[in-house]
């Protein structure tokens, strides 16, 4: 998922790791460099599909350069051999060099309207021969190579891809609304496009623009949004072309701008929605990047936009096209404050890890398990409550640093049966209403607490301690 690392080894240093690996010093910060990573990685998404459109424009570029020059090798010809369909002089073709091959099957494509009609299968001319067609697909074979070969006229599926991509990146618009975008959904202005899709849960009218306005978007002072936005307007460009084509060539009305040309060769071509998550999946083996989803992209936006300096719940909600706040309160603390609190966690376990070792005077494996002595906290491990004037038995021990020697009777049995099924049944709530109170004040005693437990479990007080617990349980005080 975009959380994870990308494999591509030029991919900027701060979108190689997980979210939750970020080191901070206050909360602020934390927030800032989680906005920072999600637009790393939204510039990296939009640097990947710029690379797709870049290379989809040499490719049509060459094959009109190869339509002009030099002459039709196969010449005028027309053969059907009893339902065989169309045949190529196989043998003529086998004499050509590469481009000439090449050259001879474009104007073929173009003299019998291949484009409308497929060739059946094994009348393709042996497209795969022209390695040439490698570098722009994943997957070389006949069927993926006529589909490139027929590029100056429809898109591949990988370029369908990265505008989907694209897209997403800079609306955040879910799978639903997407697919349901027609030439007749999108308005141009004079400095983007006006998207207007139906959202298909809630069959509710979803509006998104994608703007070029280099003032407006650099307000933020961040160009990588404009970077996101003027490749996301590229891309709404390619797919208008693209579906204005089918309808021309075809003579339909209101084509989804998502359709891709069908590969099964023989007969009139089709045109369907493809698995988007799939295509995806061959766009990212093409760029280099590790597998994600549409919904990724979607999380992905949302982090940025919550996380951003005016980011809220409310813009959130409003991006992401949420009839309710409480909707999107759920959403953001599944998909951004969980992130924030592996970060926090991860976080604490560095500081406790250092502290321990500090705390027990093996300084030495600090630099052996390549631990930041930074991390140190000397107020960490243990510091005394100051939530009350009572001293309990805990307390002078975690002030003593663990070398006060415990005596453990039905008092103390029962305040840890007490205190286990307190910070049971209220964790979830101490640790959310005061995050640095709960580190600094519950967590150590929930430690010494849990530690205490799993002693008196292995005593031969047991028995005893488990009857309590199920005392309070039942209680449920």
């Amino acid at each position: 998922t975009l959380a994870g690392d990308y494999s591509n080894s030029s991919t900027p240093p701060a979108t190689q790791k997980p979210a939750s690996t970020i080191d901070y010093d206050s909360p602020k910060e934390l927030r800032e460099k989680f906005h920072d990573t999600a637009v790393a990685r939204q510039e990296v998404l939009a640097q990947k599909c710029q690379l797709v459109f870049d290379l989809y424009d040499q490719l049509v570029a060459r094959i009109k350069q190869l339509k002009k020059s030099g002459r039709d090798e196969l010449g005028p010809y027309r053969l059907y051999n009893k339902g065989r369909g169309w045949a190529y002089r196989t043998h003529t073709l086998r004499t050509l060099s590469e481009e000439d091959h090449f050259r001879a099957i474009l104007l073929f494509i173009d003299r019998e309207k291949l484009y409308l009609t497929a060739p059946p299968a094994g009348g393709g001319g042996n497209v795969r021969r022209i390695t040439e067609l490698a570098k722009y697909t994943t997957k070389v074979n006949s069927k993926r190579c006529f589909e490139l070969a027929v590029a100056d006229h429809y898109l591949p599926c990988l370029v369908v891809a990265a505008c989907v991509v694209a897209i997403s990146t800079a609306t955040i618009l879910n799978t639903d609304t997407i697919t349901s975008l027609t030439r007749r959904s999108v308005r141009e202005t004079p400095d983007g496009y006006q998207l207007v899709g139906l959202k298909g849960k809630t069959v509710q009218i979803q509006a998104r623009e994608l703007s070029s306005l280099e003032s407006e978007l650099l307000a933020s002072g961040d160009e990588r949004i404009l970077l996101v936005s003027k490749v996301s307007i590229r891309a709404m460009g390619l797919l208008l072309w693209h579906a204005e084509q089918i309808e021309q060539n075809f003579n339909l009305e209101d084509v989804p701008l998502l359709s891709s040309l069908s590969l099964t060769l023989g007969g009139r071509h089709r045109f369907f929605i493809h698995d988007l998550n799939e295509s995806i999946q061959d766009f990212c083996n093409f760029v280099g990047l590790k597998r994600f989803t549409t919904r990724d992209l979607r999380d992905l936006g949302a982090q940025a936009e919550y996380l951003s300096p005016q980011g809220s719940i409310y813009s959130v909600g409003a991006k992401l096209g949420h009839k309710s706040l409480a909707t999107t309160a759920a959403y953001v603390r599944t998909v951004v404050q969980r992130l924030l609190n592996q970060a926090n966690m991860r976080r604490f376990m560095k500081k406790i890890a250092a502290t321990m070792l500090w705390r027990t005077n093996r300084h030495g494996e600090l630099s052996r398990h390549r631990i930041d002595p930074r991390h140190i906290d000397r107020n960490l491990l243990f510091p005394t409550s100051d939530t009350s004037e009572a001293i309990s038995v805990a307390d002078r021990w975690l002030g003593a640093d663990g070398t006060v020697q415990l005596q453990i009777g039905l008092d103390e049995l029962e305040m840890c049966a007490w205190q286990f099924h307190l910070y049971q049944k209220n964790m979830n709530i101490l640790a959310s209403q005061n995050a640095d109170s709960f580190i600094q004040n519950h967590l150590p005693r929930i430690l010494f607490c849990y530690s205490l437990r799993r002693v008196l479990l292995a005593s031969e007080h047991a028995g005893l301690y488990r009857t309590i617990e199920k005392q309070y349980k039942a209680a449920g005080t």
